[in-house]
């Protein structure tokens, strides 16, 4: 039996409902602070603001997880819409690398995401036009086909359970490397989606069969449905109502088959 726990709220105040150290493994892609429109979430906050409110929710991260518990963080390599490419760039991994360690967590691994087609890295999700100076060394700027998995673990590196692996020795050949070629994911339904594989892979390397599974920024529902899939456990916790009904869907929650405990709570609603 594996439980799907969903809270709809802001994740600072669904939190203390979570007991310490109840977790395994957390897979979450945050917002990036680049001005998307979430609905209900204020997505352009001053880079001050941001990084505490990142502290905060990393703190509440490091309590729930289990000692040898992990979280895999996907975040791009800077924001460039509140800042001129070519005149500044406000980078993000070293910024959260410190912020991971100053909360606690080991950084155990940099996995970089190749946003390519098919596994062919000649062919790149994304824009394709180049900016800056064109066929000049004036002023010129790459153009970003790359982000993050940030991997880190509570105290000590080995899972302190044993546990049932599910993980296939092609799988952990692939899933081992430090790049992941992967193309990226797009709906309508949500403005910030990562692919399912993602999810998938994160979760094979990391967690065991029956482990729980932690996402406090759900959005679309990714990492909810890809642990139920896999037999994980899942907790996920989603700010705007509109997103909550999709997960629902893509969870096909309430179809469980006597194998799956569902639970959500909607007390802690945000209004704008």
């Amino acid at each position: 039996m594996i439980d799907l726990s969903l809270y709809q709220g802001d994740c600072l105040k669904v939190f203390p409902q979570i007991p310490d150290e109840s977790v395994d493994l957390i897979v979450t892609s945050p917002p990036y602070n680049v001005g998307i429109d979430y609905g209900v979430y204020k997505d352009n906050l001053s880079f001050q603001q941001y990084y505490k409110w990142v502290k905060d929710w990393l703190s509440e991260c490091y309590r729930v997880n289990r000692v040898g518990g992990r979280i895999c963080l996907n975040i791009p390599l800077c924001a460039n819409t509140q800042v001129r490419k070519g005149e500044h760039l406000e980078t993000f991994i070293d910024k959260f690398l410190l912020l991971m360690a100053g909360v606690g967590y080991s950084n155990r691994e940099t996995i970089v995401w190749l946003k390519a087609h098919n596994g062919d890295v000649e062919k790149f999700c994304g824009n394709n036009t180049a900016w800056g100076s064109w066929m000049s060394p004036s002023n010129p700027y790459c153009r970003s086909f790359t982000e993050f998995i940030l991997v880190a673990h509570k105290i000590e590196p080995k899972i302190q359970h044993v546990g049932v692996t599910d993980l296939t020795k092609a799988e952990f050949l692939k899933f081992s490397r430090n790049y992941w070629v992967m193309p990226t994911a797009t709906t309508s339904e949500h403005p910030a989606i990562f692919p399912e594989e993602l999810a998938y892979r994160c979760m094979k390397l990391y967690s065991y069969v029956g482990d729980v599974v932690l996402d406090p920024f759900l959005g679309w529902g990714t990492t909810m449905k890809v642990a139920r899939q896999l037999k994980r456990s899942c907790i996920g916790i989603e700010l705007d109502p509109k997103s909550v009904q999709l997960i629902k869907s893509r969870v096909d929650w309430g179809s469980s088959f006597g194998d799956v405990a569902f639970h959500f709570n909607q007390e802690l609603t945000v209004t704008q």
